[in-house]
C-alpha cells in the first residue's frame, strides 16, 4: 500500500472520537477510492460522495486530506470554502478548521449566538495515484 495521511487519535472523524492513526480500517470504517490523485490541483477542493457521505479532499503542499463537506456551525457546504494553508474557512460566517486534524481555529465572526465544535476529517490513503479515504460504515437499512 502506498502512504497514509491519517486522522489524528484524538481527531473528530465523522462525529466520532478517535481516529484510526497509521493502520488499516477498523471493524467500524470502510476504505473507499474517492478520487484519482492526478485529478487534483493544490488547494483546490475536491468534491465526492460515497456510501451516502458528502466528503471534501484537497491537496495541501503534497498531502491530500478529506473532511466532512458540512460546517459544524451552519451546515454550509465547506467545497466552496477557501483554503490557505491547511487552514479551511467557512464561507457562511467565516469559522476556521485545521483540515489535519479538524480542531476550531477561529470561532465564527461576532454577532453569531451558536458556537461551533471541530470539523469531522477522514483518514486518507494514497496507493499509486489512487487516493481513498476511510469511512464510518453505515448500516443496512
Amino acid at each position: 500500500m502506498g502512504s497514509v495521511n491519517p486522522a489524528p487519535l484524538g481527531a473528530q472523524v465523522d462525529g466520532e472520537a478517535g481516529g484510526s492513526g497509521a493502520s488499516g480500517p477498523s471493524k467500524m470504517t470502510v476504505l473507499r477510492a474517492v478520487a484519482k490523485r492526478s485529478e487534483f490541483a493544490e488547494r483546490k477542493p475536491v468534491r465526492v460522495k460515497r456510501d451516502g457521505y458528502d466528503i471534501v479532499c484537497v491537496l495541501v503542499d503534497g498531502a491530500v486530506y478529506a473532511f466532512k463537506n458540512s460546517c459544524p456551525h451552519t451546515g454550509y457546504k465547506l467545497h466552496e470554502a477557501r483554503i490557505r494553508g491547511c487552514v479551511v474557512t467557512c464561507l457562511s460566517h467565516l469559522a476556521q478548521f485545521d483540515l489535519r486534524d479538524g480542531s476550531v481555529l477561529s470561532l465564527p465572526v461576532e454577532g453569531t449566538s451558536i458556537e461551533t465544535g471541530p470539523l469531522a476529517v477522514y483518514r486518507v490513503v494514497e496507493d499509486g495515484d489512487e487516493i481513498s479515504v476511510e469511512i464510518p460504515k453505515r448500516e443496512p437499512e
